[in-house]
């Protein structure tokens, strides 16, 4: 990473902060996927659905029926468990990264709002009681000053090398 790129650095240092928002949107598209296959073994009247508890996941022992839904419902809650996973990881990296600002300053009660809570600019603006320009000024001030800590220059760093290597491994 080039830390003498600000607008590169800070690109950088929100797509990390956003990294526990991805993962929540990844596993709600996954179980909506294994809703939807579930209601259609549902409908068929020849096949069981496999069992699915909110965080509590069963493997499928479907012996009847399209074996095909059955492995694809496998396979997703098994995708589910992962992203359960990433999620965890990636709200502990974000809260170390947080905790270089002070505890009850505006910047780090706005970071926390965006990135762990993932809540809109409007709903922000809402609990901090501010506009939107001095939000974002807030918003802006807390990645520059986070941004000036080696711990967190070195973090991202390691996190453009897991993105690259990611990126290579998908080819």
């Amino acid at each position: 990473m080039n830390i003498d790129n600000a607008a590169e650095s800070r690109r950088l240092l929100k797509r990390f902060l956003s990294q526990y928002f991805r993962a929540k949107e990844k596993r709600a598209i996954l179980e909506d996927r294994l809703k939807q296959l579930q209601r259609e073994l549902k409908t068929d009247p020849e096949m069981t659905p496999p069992s699915f508890s909110a965080g509590l996941f069963s493997e499928n022992k479907n012996s009847t029926g399209d074996t095909s839904l059955a492995f694809q419902t496998g396979d997703i809650e098994s995708r589910i468990r992962s992203q359960i996973e990433a999620q965890k990881k990636s709200v502990s990296e974000i809260m170390d990264i947080l905790d270089f600002l002070p505890a009850e300053s505006t910047e780090r009660d706005i970071l926390e709002h965006r990135h762990i809570d993932c809540k809109t600019w409007s709903e922000i603006c809402s609990l901090v009681h501010m506009t939107k320009s001095p939000c974002f000024e807030h918003y802006n001030r807390a990645l520059d000053k986070l941004l000036t800590y080696a711990k967190v220059r070195a973090t991202l760093e390691a996190y453009e090398d897991r993105l690259a290597r990611e990126a290579r491994d998908s080819y």
